[in-house]
Order: structure tokens, then C-alpha cells, then sequence
């Protein structure tokens, strides 16, 4: 098994809450972001395993999180 962080992503309209939780299990940040920052967030974390509810929006944001180098988990 790889050991990776994990960046739980709560889709949302507008906001998004992002959680990313460490290797050894620790929250690094739980923090609310908009549309583009959370593309620059996708972009500028080193490879995860990126979670996130199923919703209308999921297939775009598993593409982005799969373009930035993440593993993604629906």
C-alpha cells in the first residue's frame, strides 16, 4: 500500500471544504476554499489519494485531481 495523504474534498455549490489528514493519520489543515483555489490547491499538493462524495460535480473534479498527479477515490 502506498502511503499517501489523504485530501477529503466536500463538493459543494460555490465553497468547498478541503481536509487533508497526514501519513500518520494528523489533520494538516481542514479549511473552506473557492472553485480556483482549490484548482491551485489540486495543483500545488504532491500526490494524494483525493476523496470526495459522489455528486453531479465529481467526474470534473476526479479529471483535475487526476491531472495534477492524485489517485482519486469517489
Amino acid at each position: 500500500m502506498m502511503n499517501l495523504n489523504v485530501i477529503a474534498i466536500d463538493l459543494a455549490k460555490n465553497n468547498y471544504q478541503v481536509c487533508k489528514i497526514g501519513q500518520d493519520r494528523q489533520v494538516i489543515y481542514n479549511k473552506e476554499v473557492s472553485r480556483q483555489k482549490l484548482l491551485q490547491l489540486l495543483a500545488s499538493e504532491k500526490q494524494s489519494l483525493v476523496a470526495m462524495e459522489s455528486c453531479g460535480g465529481t467526474h470534473y473534479w476526479a479529471r483535475k485531481a487526476k491531472e495534477a498527479g492524485h489517485t482519486v477515490k469517489p
